[in-house]
C-alpha cells in the first residue's frame, strides 16, 4: 500500500514542477548570494537584497556599483533566472 502512495506522489507532474522550481529558485538564491558575497565582497545582507532585486528583474538600485566581474555575474544570474522559469513553465 505505501509504495503505491509513493508512485502515486513521483508521477504527479504538477507536484514534482512546484517542488522542482523551488529548488531551483534556492540554487539561484544560493549562487546569488555566495557570488555577490565573493566577487564583490558584499555582506550577505547586501549580496541577499542584490540577489532578490536582480532575480526579481525589479531593479531597484544597486549597493554600491559593480566590478565588471561582478556585472558579468549579474547577467549569468539573470540567465540562470529565466533558465528556471523556462523550465518550470
Amino acid at each position: 500500500m505505501k509504495s503505491l502512495q509513493q508512485n502515486r506522489f513521483l508521477g504527479d507532474d504538477k507536484l514534482r514542477t512546484i517542488v522542482l522550481a523551488f529548488v531551483l529558485l534556492g540554487l539561484v538564491v544560493t549562487i546569488g548570494e555566495m557570488g555577490f558575497v565573493f566577487i564583490e565582497g558584499f555582506t550577505f545582507i547586501e549580496a541577499f537584497f542584490m540577489t532578490i532585486i536582480t532575480i526579481s528583474t525589479v531593479g531597484f538600485k544597486e549597493v554600491r556599483p559593480l566590478s565588471e566581474t561582478g556585472q558579468i555575474f549579474t547577467s549569468f544570474q539573470l540567465f540562470l533566472m529565466n533558465l528556471t522559469f523556462a523550465l518550470t513553465a
